[in-house]
């Protein structure tokens, strides 16, 4: 089972380069075993740094957090970066018209955190009949994800792909609103978060295995 592994750092005025030098030193996870890819960047409402690391299994994340991680971690001096971090791990449950993210380019990524699905039924129902179709058609959209936390089962990410920050403004004020209006989502989503996060390439990270 696919594994995404979201990253939240909220980061101090005047400390953002001093965090992007040290995320750029994350390279090294391109040769390790398991890892997919990861992309990230600033949520455009805050200096708040997101990052989505993709692996195969959560049996690979778990090795690299054994082995790894703290190696990286402790050399790029990152911790003195920032004031809080949060992570979360999701499997996958299904893809909006076959994206894989491209670790390489930039873009926009627009993740909506749906935290509390009270039927998550209608939940998964309402990605399949409106969102994903509705999407899937958009001019400038390289597609998506849905996730569901590995832990908190009423807890789930969707992930789109934009092309570009323009590409997703023409989505955010002309087609969302009425895809809102259709599905209703605070029915039954206790809390919606809207995260808005222009890709920095200089975080991507793309794998160097197979």
């Amino acid at each position: 089972m696919t594994i995404a592994k979201l990253i939240m750092c909220e980061v101090d005025d005047g400390k953002q380069e001093a965090f992007s030098q040290s995320q750029s030193a994350w390279s090294q996870l391109s040769t390790c075993n398991g890892f997919v890819g990861q992309a990230g960047g600033w949520e455009t409402s805050s200096t708040t740094a997101i990052i989505l690391g993709f692996w195969e299994s959560q049996f690979h994340v778990s090795e690299f957090m054994r082995t790894t991680h703290d190696e990286i971690y402790l050399s790029n001096k990152q911790q003195s970066t920032y004031r809080h971090c949060s992570v979360n791990y999701f499997e996958l449950v299904s893809t909006i018209s076959g994206l894989r993210i491209d670790f390489s380019g930039a873009g926009v990524l627009r993740i909506a955190y749906c935290s509390r699905v009270l039927d998550i039924d209608r939940f998964n129902r309402d990605q399949q009949l409106i969102w994903n179709p509705q999407l899937s058609t958009q001019l400038g959209c390289l597609g998506g994800h849905v996730w569901r936390h590995v832990k908190h089962h009423d807890c789930y990410l969707v992930v789109s792909h934009w092309e570009s920050p323009e590409a997703h403004e023409i989505y955010a004020n002309n087609v969302l609103p009425k895809l809102r209006e259709i599905a209703r989502p605070s029915e039954y989503i206790e809390q919606l978060l809207d995260k808005v996060v222009v890709l920095d390439t200089k975080w991507n990270v793309k794998t160097n295995n197979g």
